[in-house]
């Protein structure tokens, strides 16, 4: 175990001081998702289900982040990152979208599917894609 060292007496009680306002923050966080389930099961709502499908969309958005965060790297790595800065915000959102969809695939069909994606994007002249 450390010992704490002369003058940090200010740093442990400024930590120790957010720690325990976050942790206010988190019950009070708590307390307001109860409500919401609450008043799902009073309106009629399953609570255990719609835990179920909130908790199954946030893995897919994590999915698909951790997808398209692949996606940047490898396109970076192969030197099309360029070609991503010029494309327009309209085709962006189609891709984005389709990396979305791409999260509820499994592992195989997903790396089939950045496996077309790479010979679509080979396709593409350097300018803006069209779509």
């Amino acid at each position: 175990m450390s010992e704490a060292q002369p003058g940090h007496n200010g740093q442990i009680r400024s930590i120790t001081e957010r720690i325990n306002r976050l942790e206010d923050e988190k019950k009070t966080i708590s307390d307001d998702i109860k409500d919401v389930y609450a008043e799902a099961k009073g309106n009629g709502l399953n609570p255990k289900a719609l835990r179920v499908i909130v908790r199954k969309q946030r893995a897919d958005a994590k999915k698909a982040a951790e997808l398209q965060a692949d996606v940047d790297a490898y396109m970076t790595a192969l030197g099309m990152a360029d070609v991503i800065a010029k494309w327009n915000p309209e085709f962006v959102g189609q891709t984005k979208r389709t990396f979305h969809r791409a999260a509820s695939l499994d592992i195989e069909q997903a790396l089939e599917m950045a496996r077309d994606i790479s010979v679509m994007m080979a396709r593409l002249p350097a300018g803006e894609p069209t779509t």
